[in-house]
């Protein structure tokens, strides 16, 4: 298994839904090695094996060897950036037709160093991890190569070019999804080749399917669907008595997610005379942008930033909200709304959310429509009947997604 993140260090959604994929697939009787371009001190699992590519070393021998079974080595993207991590005669060897015999001796393998960050060098780091993972398949002699989300697409499409490899790829989130108008290229590029490259196509919802279908011309048969599932992990509820009721946006602060939308409903709320306390629990780029609009508005004495919480702390103030907002443009699945529904707190989610697909009864109202999202709001929160009707249906279906479901699903799938 191929993946970015694994808790506790993650950076949202993705590395909660794999540790639950990885976790879940060895109860249904399957050996997992989970391998992290750099894995920490904290990261631990009592059932799936973790590795870390940080530190391994580009073996020379194998390349050459490999380069001998390879037509066109350009076919698995071997780009420019991995010169400085290569020696440059095995990069000359790679990237151009050589015979079979040796020529010459070969310098030593080079360490490769990887952060794990999603920064400027997430590309770079893409193409190195790519290469550690086609040896370390190779070595290991796996059965199966799973990858999740697009960083590690390069090195699922690799394993299955160079060595024949069976590969899946397990789609938390589409370009489309995240970035909408403002796609990245290089993205679409590196998401569209895996996907179509892939022997098995997993996706956590049919909205995801379908954008898959549509912007990757993949055949609807070939992709599965396989929702999310509640927290493995253990947690103590917040203790002590609210003054106020608590609203809350839990997510990264991008344009994907909408945060912009929570203060916008804040401010109506507040402008209605409600004496609500808000929350935005997360970081991202628009962070100077939010806060600088909750003082324009004169929020903040009511509107606190606590910034990015881990997975276990996000669940612990979960267990106090009285109601979560999650206005996104585009929700692949909504993880963090389904942490929160199982823990009794209703939701208002944008229209047209994965978790929807499984949870209709969820309380839905369009980002951009602050008057009914306000309406809405202030019902779930004052009206007892109806938040106790909403927060029964919801909880009921919440918890028939099981990531033991989940995981016979994949197993089931694999198995054809």
């Amino acid at each position: 298994m191929l993946g970015w993140e694994f808790p506790p260090s993650i950076t949202g959604g993705l590395g909660i839904a794999s540790h639950g994929v990885a976790e879940s697939l060895t109860q249904q009787g399957h050996q997992v090695t989970f391998l992290l371009p750099k894995k920490d001190k904290k990261q631990q699992s009592k059932l799936v094996k973790l590795v870390d590519a940080s530190g391994m070393s580009v073996d020379p021998n194998f390349w050459i060897k490999t380069r001998e079974t390879v037509d066109e080595i350009e076919d698995v993207e071997l780009g420019s950036q991995v010169i400085a991590y290569m020696p440059p005669k095995i990069y000359k060897k790679l990237t151009t037709r050589v015979t079979k015999e040796k020529q010459g001796s070969l310098p030593e393998g080079s360490e490769i160093t990887l952060t794990g960050k999603y920064d400027e060098g997430l590309l770079n780091e893409t193409g190195k991890y790519a290469l550690l993972a086609v040896q370390y398949a190779a070595e290991k002699k796996m059965d199966l190569v799973y990858c999740h989300d697009w960083p590690t697409f390069k090195a699922g499409r690799m394993v299955k070019e160079i060595l024949g490899m069976p590969v899946a790829v397990h789609v938390h989130s589409t370009e489309y999804e995240r970035n909408g108008v403002y796609t990245n290229p290089t993205v679409i590029h590196e998401e569209g080749k895996g996907i179509n490259t892939a022997d098995y196509v997993f996706a956590v919802s049919n909205q995801t399917r379908k954008t898959i279908i549509e912007k990757y011309k993949v055949k609807k048969g070939k992709i599965t669907v396989t929702p999310n599932a509640g927290p493995l992990i253990t947690f103590k509820k917040a203790t002590g008595k609210k003054k106020k009721p608590t609203l809350a946006f839990v997510g990264r602060f991008t344009d994907q997610k909408s945060p912009g939308t929570f203060i916008d409903i804040a401010r109506e709320l507040t402008s209605r005379g409600k004496d609500y306390e808000f929350i935005m629990i997360g970081d991202g780029y628009l962070y100077h942008d939010l806060v600088q609009k909750c003082r324009a508005l004169n929020l903040s004495d009511r509107l606190k930033f606590p910034g990015f919480l881990s997975h276990q702390k996000v669940l612990e103030v979960m267990s106090q909200l009285d109601l979560l907002i999650a206005p996104s443009n585009a929700e692949p699945f909504g993880l963090v709304m389904l942490e929160a529904i199982l823990q009794e707190v209703p939701v208002i989610s944008s229209p047209g959310s994965g978790l929807s697909e499984f949870i209709p009864e969820l309380p839905q109202a369009d980002r951009w429509d602050i008057y009914n999202s306000t309406a809405l709001a202030e019902r779930l929160i004052e009206d007892k009947d109806y938040r106790s009707e909403v927060v029964n249906a919801c909880l009921k279906k919440a918890k028939s997604l099981t990531w033991e479901k989940t995981a016979k699903i994949i197993s089931e799938t694999l198995a054809k």
